[in-house]
């Protein structure tokens, strides 16, 4: 199962165009939205308090609370409340609530999934195709069978801190790389083992 979850304040009008581009999925999935003002706690502490011009009782006035609230879709789930969320770890684990496997991914209310279709159509030329010919318009295309990869892990202020590249990677999976930043050292030579098959 694919977990899209997405935080949202004023998201409209890029956030009405996401569902339409879910539906083509061609593997399970669900898109879990929490909309709402978030207080600036955490790894959000720096941030100044969102202005009351920008929400009405703590959620967009741009028509994103309208449209949440009228969208009526069997994989689609969103929440609001009429007070603020303690920081948008809150609003991520309100959104990832009982979600305890397959792969999680947060799409941004501005951006579209070109990147993740991409690289899961790749996927699926290499590893199970519908027909001999998806195989081999994708052996034959500039894309080939390998790609360079490039693992950026970010600091506390969303700057790179640590990058890893990749020649010549070959999928085996897509799935979360799960990191704790409450420890002092982490081994990001096991994490990253376990992400590409080098050929």
């Amino acid at each position: 199962m694919l977990t899209i979850f997405t935080i949202v304040l004023n998201g409209s009008p890029y956030i009405q165009r996401h569902l339409e581009i879910f539906d083509k999925l061609k593997i399970p999935w669900q898109w879990r939205i929490v909309e709402g003002v978030s207080n600036p706690r955490n790894c959000t502490r720096w941030c100044r308090e969102i202005p009351p011009k920008w929400h009405k009782n703590f959620v967009s006035i741009d028509g994103t609370h309208e449209y949440l609230k009228e969208l009526k879709h069997p994989n689609v789930l969103s929440v609001s409340q009429n007070a603020p969320w303690d920081g948008k770890i809150e609003m991520i684990q309100k959104a990832l609530e009982g979600v305890s496997d397959g792969v999680v991914m947060e799409i941004d209310a501005d951006e579209y999934m070109e990147s993740y279709n991409e690289i899961f159509n790749w996927m699926v030329g290499l590893t199970k195709p519908d027909s001999f010919d998806q195989y081999k318009n994708l052996q034959n295309s500039d894309d080939g069978l390998y790609s360079d990869a490039s693992l950026i892990i970010l600091d506390s202020k969303g700057n790179p801190g640590v990058e890893v590249h990749y020649k010549d990677v070959f999928p085996i999976s897509l799935s979360p790389i799960n990191f704790d930043t409450t420890q002092t050292a982490a081994n990001h030579g096991d994490i990253l083992s376990r992400c590409f098959c080098n050929s």
